[in-house]
C-alpha cells in the first residue's frame, strides 16, 4: 500500500488541508483471479475527515462476481464497524 500526503496551502501561505491517499490492489477470495485497484483518500474538513473509496475492476464481469460473492456485505460490514469504533472514541486524532 502506498500512501502520499498533499499539503494545500491558502494564498497567503496558511496551511489550509491536508489530503491522504491510499493505493493498493486487492483479490476477493470469492472472485479469484480478479484484481481490484483500491484508492482511498482521507480529506480533512475543518476538524473532520471526508473518507473516499473508490475499486476498479478489470471488467464489468469482475466485479459483477464480486459483488455476487458478497464483497458489498462485506465492505458495509466494515464500514458500520468502522463508524462504530469511530462513534466510541477509541480512535483519536493522532492514534
Amino acid at each position: 500500500m502506498s500512501t502520499n500526503p498533499t499539503h494545500i496551502t491558502a494564498p497567503d501561505g496558511t496551511p489550509f488541508i491536508e489530503v491522504v491517499r491510499f493505493i493498493q490492489t486487492f483479490e476477493f477470495e470469492g472472485a479469484p483471479g480478479s484484481v481490484s485497484l483500491e484508492t482511498r483518500t482521507l480529506d480533512d474538513i475543518g476538524g473532520r475527515t471526508r473518507m473516499h473509496q473508490n475499486a476498479v475492476f478489470p471488467s464489468v464481469a469482475a466485479r459483477d462476481q464480486a459483488l455476487a460473492a458478497g464483497m458489498e456485505h462485506g465492505i458495509n460490514d466494515s464500514m458500520d464497524r468502522l463508524a462504530e469504533l469511530l462513534g466510541s472514541g477509541a480512535v483519536r486524532q493522532g492514534s
